[in-house]
């Protein structure tokens, strides 16, 4: 009996037994660790239009169980008034959280605790900063499951603009593993 491929090509018992075993040893989670490495936890996030919300790279990625942490990166669903399906998740860090007093007023958003302010699209342009949506305006306490979410672009559309994000649209945290 010849070894190696047969004239058919057909594989001998042997190989056959040998490419099972190295397939079950080593082959199975190796390409199951690569494809799940690849397509359920990492995420390449790159930036075409440059708003510059979250620095080009790759991200470990969870998906949200709690009320992510104060300075976590994260995707999320804007409102459903602002929401279209044919738009990618938004990405942005948790400025604030729970308990935290945050105030908006026509062209910014202050975070009293932070000493931070955050300006809301458009300032300095020249193009009118779009209204607040009814109630938002002065300052309140974030309830218990809401989050303040602020994209490093000025044309990110985030709390500056919506106001306090529901825990539920915060759809997953992302850490950086290798960013340019």
């Amino acid at each position: 009996m010849m070894s190696g491929i047969s004239p058919r090509g057909a594989l001998s018992w042997a190989e056959m037994a040998i490419g099972y075993a190295a397939l079950r040893n080593i082959g199975v989670p190796l390409v199951l660790g690569v494809y799940l490495g690849l397509h359920v936890m990492l995420v390449p996030v790159y930036d075409p239009l440059g708003s510059g919300a979250i620095a080009p790279g790759l991200y470990w990625r969870v998906a949200v169980r709690s009320a992510p942490p104060l300075g976590a990166l994260v995707t999320f669903l804007p409102p459903d008034a602002f929401y279209s399906p044919r738009a990618p998740l938004k990405r942005g860090q948790v400025v604030a959280v729970a308990g935290e007093t945050v105030c908006w007023d026509g062209d910014t958003m202050r975070l009293p605790a932070h000493q931070r302010s955050y300006a809301r699209a458009f300032v300095g342009l020249g193009i009118p900063t779009p209204a607040l949506p009814d109630g938002l305006a002065g300052c309140r306490v974030l309830h218990e499951h809401e989050v303040v979410v602020v994209g490093d672009g000025l044309w990110q559309l985030d709390s500056r603009h919506v106001g306090p994000l529901g825990v539920g649209r915060v759809t997953e945290v992302l850490t950086p593993l290798l960013t340019w």
